[in-house]
């Protein structure tokens, strides 16, 4: 048999909710002057259909649109990420819209700012231009000023951030001139961003105005097709009327004080609540500006009368009276009177605008240069020289073959780990505290995650202080199972999790409780699987108690997860299902997903429920799109499906959603990671069960090399691998090598986890197995015997392990003809299968087979029939029909049916069996049986080639060598006979 695959660690880390809040924008207008024509009106064309894939990219929906194409929200299927795509209409002839929608990709990919939206590619797609950019969680800032009103300290802080986007742009020589509420997205991290640069052009050092800045207006150079092209004629009307500039309004050139004008505009409308202006021409605009100028105040407005001073110079008819820049401008919103300049407009977190706590609204002090540099402290007494010098010597003190080799390897892994963590608790401090580039609302959340890599660091060092030989073989896959940190620095998730609860006790033992869980989840990956469950039911109270059902729904999954490891299905599924709901009625999403993917292994691999693991699959699908999970996620979900479609047969569609979960960890984790070598051992499973035996010994190689360079080479990992090839060895015929191949796999076992461990029964069974199809009976015997001792020793002999040893002896009974013995000890297999797993399970199919062995020895045909039909039934159902098990219980069905002269059904059941054993990888004697059986059969209906059926099975005996004289001899006795 074949060791069963190590699964994927589990997933625990928090995922993203990509949720977005669209509000309709107020379309920008292209207007031709006064007295042009166009002849011919197009008749408009309809609207083409969505596509659903753009190149490498998967579409999900449609998230907005304007006058010249849509926005979709889009899965990169190579970088596993979500984007925002902008798709351009069919231009038909009409180049000018294709050239803006590439205009504004230029001018957004050469911004590389915070405050911009990035831009990932721009292409073609069946003749439509398209732009990839960064997918943004949150809402547009119409949308944020239409739930206010808004503090007006609020309202500054997220347009200083916006008009920093505007002042970068300035710099690199670019001009929006079409700055609205609409374009700029106000980030669930925070930050904002200024979207849609497709009116953009580049400034010339002429179009300076008299005092600016000449640094901002510096020239621009740019191929063609570039943003210097002129893209619309001279007097067009471009931008969006109620944020234009005079000099918009009255077609003349375009500078950077333009795009001054309309940030004012907007900053205007969110401290009063509506627009300053209502113009449709350049004269109402003037007059309106001039009427500005002379009124008073809003009744009501609660703004500083500084703040509308700043506007209004902003505001000003001649672009020359405004500010000198937007960097000016931006300076003197941030002063106030008498105190020092302020830098409290980068990185503002939403939730501290909204909770009124005013980030950055307090003067920050110069960072003391030591205020981030103590995160190498917070590892004293966790991870420093003296407990390093404490765990080697525990680690040794086990006695375990490879114990200094483990040492070495647990150490520089824990030392690599706490390293990158002291790396990125310093960055994450600085981020805010020295450059201020990010909120505080993020900073508590890294942190958070932090601290709980810490722990788990702590829980993984105490553990294996008090390590035994077992334990010590997962120790070095424990350090690479800590939790990722690059989940720590990933802003988008930390912020997509739901927040603590908002009374600050009850949210101090959500910590504590989450602390506790990765407590468990460290202790789970050591194998304390007891302690873990003890503490898990003690944190499941501790849950229920604090009545906060984000936190209640994360400790069940832990705790079916934990079931499921102590083999209890039924509670696990109980316990998984009631997270999955819970998590789902909090819109805990991660949890959910979480649970979704747990809950299609419990049913398709544990229970044997295929159609509900489908179903339950179709649920985590669902959830990961929905979520834009990463990578390690996708990874899970097509290793657990994979797993489950192989147990139910269905190999090529297994076969395709493992090579999948390959592709994607060599990705994102690089060609010899721990995750990697384990989807490699699974997909081996499946290049085995369906006969590819050479690309079975390739994928198993790949994965024993990268379990031996990561893990050891005395690691049981190393050792189920071992014996996986040894098994493909086996089909191929190669009985030497996968003899040598489980005695090396034994030795490890041995010294790894003892001599009288159960988990030997594996090597041992398979050991007992080459020993029989040698002809070894001796050697057969000592290798079934000793699986049945040291499985019925640890485990009772009414355990289920015990049918394993129980069937490979009644096997090798039926060999040597011990019918008695071989009736036995197969129905007490068979009656362990039936007990724990139910009447139609793949490890019934050995001992039905010897049951059907000793009817034929009896000639009950009617029985052996039976038992034959049941083994091909659970054979197909399990392995499918071209396996190797279907073939053996085929050909008991035809020697049953010899046996009752009945060769016309013989001798079609003999066609597939051949057909399979036919193979490259069919032993011979194998094949020359049933060879000899077509030759009765066709003996029994007189057919004149039955001795060429004959003298077939022969010539395979003869190949088989020495160990097979008496059935080669009983051949030839029979060929003579017919002579």
């Amino acid at each position: 048999m074949t060791e069963p695959p190590p699964q994927v660690p589990d997933v625990d880390d928090a995922v993203a909710d990509a949720r977005t809040r669209e509000v309709p924008p107020d379309p920008p207008i292209v207007q031709a002057r006064p007295g042009r024509t166009r002849s011919h009106p197009r008749v408009p064309e309809a609207e083409p259909a969505m596509p659903t894939r753009i190149r490498h990219f998967t579409v999900l929906r449609q998230i907005g649109q304007g006058g010249m194409g849509v926005v979709l929200s889009a899965f990169d299927d190579e970088l596993d990420r979500k984007v925002a795509i902008k798709l351009m209409r069919p231009a038909g002839g009409d180049s000018l819209g294709r050239a803006r929608l590439q205009r504004e990709a230029q001018a957004m990919a050469k911004l590389a700012h915070p405050n911009i939206a990035r831009v990932y590619e721009v292409g073609e797609f069946e003749g439509r231009v398209y732009i990839v950019m960064e997918y943004i969680q949150g809402e547009t800032l119409r949308a944020w000023l239409r739930r206010g009103p808004h503090p007006w300290r609020d309202v500054v802080a997220l347009l200083q951030q916006a008009g920093q986007g505007l002042a970068a742009a300035h710099a690199a020589g670019l001009v929006h001139r079409d700055f609205k509420p609409d374009n700029v997205m106000v980030a669930e991290d925070g930050f904002v961003r200024v979207l849609d640069f497709g009116l953009a052009r580049a400034v010339d050092a002429g179009d300076a105005p008299s005092g600016a800045d000449p640094r901002l207006f510096a020239p621009v150079t740019h191929s063609t097709g570039s943003l210097s092209e002129q893209l619309t004629e001279a007097g067009t009307l471009v931008g969006t009327p109620p944020y234009m500039s005079p000099e918009q309004f009255a077609l003349q050139p375009i500078g950077v004080e333009s795009d001054q004008f309309s940030f004012c505009v907007v900053l205007y409308e969110g401290l009063y609540g509506a627009r300053p202006f209502k113009a449709r021409t350049a004269d109402d605009l003037l007059a309106q500006i001039a009427a500005l100028q002379r009124s008073e105040p809003p009744r009501g407005a609660r703004v500083p009368p500084r703040l509308r001073r700043i506007l209004l110079r902003g505001l000003s008819a001649q672009p020359q009276d405004r500010w000198p820049s937007m960097a000016a401008l931006l300076a003197e919103l941030a002063r106030e009177p008498g105190k020092r300049a302020r830098q409290w407009f980068a990185g503002v977190g939403i939730a501290a605008l909204a909770a009124g706590l005013g980030y950055g609204l307090t003067p920050r002090a110069a960072a003391p240069l030591d205020l981030c540099k103590d995160a190498a402290t917070r590892f004293a007494g966790i991870w420093d020289d003296a407990r390093k010098t404490e765990l080697r010597q525990a680690l040794r003190a086990t006695g375990a073959a490879g114990a200094d080799d483990v040492a070495r390897r647990v150490e520089a892994r824990l030392d690599a780990y706490v390293a990158a963590w002291i790396a990125m608790h310093t960055e994450a401090c600085e981020a805010t505290h020295v450059r201020g580039e990010q909120s505080p609302q993020l900073l508590d959340r890294r942190m958070e995650c932090l601290s709980l890599r810490r722990t788990e660091v702590d829980v993984l060092v105490q553990g294996l202080h008090a390590a035994d030989a077992a334990m010590l073989d997962r120790a070095v896959q424990a350090t690479m199972n800590l939790g990722r940190l690059d989940r720590c620095a990933d802003a988008e998730a930390l912020l997509a999790t739901l927040p603590p609860p908002d009374d600050p006790a009850q949210a101090a033992r959500v910590a504590d409780v989450r602390a506790k869980l990765a407590r468990v989840r460290v202790r789970g990956n050591l194998g304390q699987f007891e302690a873990s469950r003890s503490l898990a039911d003690e944190i499941l109270q501790e849950a229920i108690a604090l009545g906060y059902r984000p936190l209640h729904a994360e400790v069940l999954a832990r705790h079916a997860q934990l079931l499921e490891y102590a083999g209890d299905a039924a509670g696990a599924e109980k316990a998984m299902l009631d997270a999955y709901f819970m998590a789902g009625a909090v819109k805990h999403d991660e949890v959910q997903a979480d649970a979704a993917l747990a809950l299609t292994f419990i049913y398709g691999v544990e229970l044997a429920r295929y159609d509900d693991a489908m179903l339950w699959d179709r649920h985590a699908a669902m959830l990961l799109e929905r979520i834009g999970a990463r990578p390690l996620l996708q990874i899970t979900r097509h290793t657990g499906l994979g797993g489950v479609l192989e147990r139910w047969g269905k190999y090529p569609e297994a076969r395709e959603h493992l090579e999948r979960a390959l592709a994607l960890a060599e990705a994102d984790e690089g060609p010899e990671s721990l995750n990697l070598a384990t989807v490699a051992h699974n997909l081996g499973g499946v290049y085995l069960a369906q006969g590819d035996l050479a690309a079975a010994e390739q994928i198993y190689q790949r994965s024993l090399d990268i379990y031996v360079e990561l893990l050891g080479p005395e690691n049981l990992a190393v050792a189920d691998t071992l014996n996986n090839l040894a098994m493909t060895a086996q089909q191929r015929g190669d009985l030497p090598g996968a003899r040598d191949r489980l005695l090396r796999a034994l030795v490890i076992y041995e010294r790894s986890i003892g001599v009288e461990h159960p988990r030997l029964s594996i090597p041992l069974c398979n050991l007992g197995s080459v020993a029989a199809a040698r002809r070894d009976f001796a050697a057969a015997h000592e290798h079934y015997e000793r699986a049945l001792a040291v499985t019925e020793k640890a485990l009772g002999a009414d355990d289920f392990e015990v049918a394993e040893p129980l069937g490979g002896l009644a096997e090798l009974a039926a060999l040597e003809r011990r019918w008695d013995d071989a009736e036995a000890l197969a129905g007490r297999a068979l009656a362990l299968h039936a007990r724990v797993q139910g009447p139609a399970q793949p490890g019934q199919i050995q001992p039905l087979c010897a049951l059907g062995e000793v009817a034929l020895a009896r000639r009950e045909y009617a029985d052996a029939r039976a038992h034959f039909q049941r083994a091909l039934e659970i054979a197909e159902a399990t392995y499918g029909p071209q396996d190797i098990a279907a073939a053996t219980a085929l050909g008991g069905l035809a020697r049953a049916a010899v046996g009752e002269r009945k060769p016309e059904q013989a001798l079609p059941l003999l066609a597939r069996a051949i057909a399979i054993r036919a193979q490259p990888r069919g032993l011979p004697h194998e094949l020359a049986a049933l060879y000899f059986v077509e030759a009765q059969a066709r003996q029994q209906s007189r057919d004149p080639t039955a001795a060429d059926a004959a003298r077939r099975a022969l010539a395979q005996y003869i190949a088989a060598g020495e160990r097979f004289a008496a059935e080669r001899a009983e051949v030839e006795s029979w060929l003579a006979a017919q002579r």
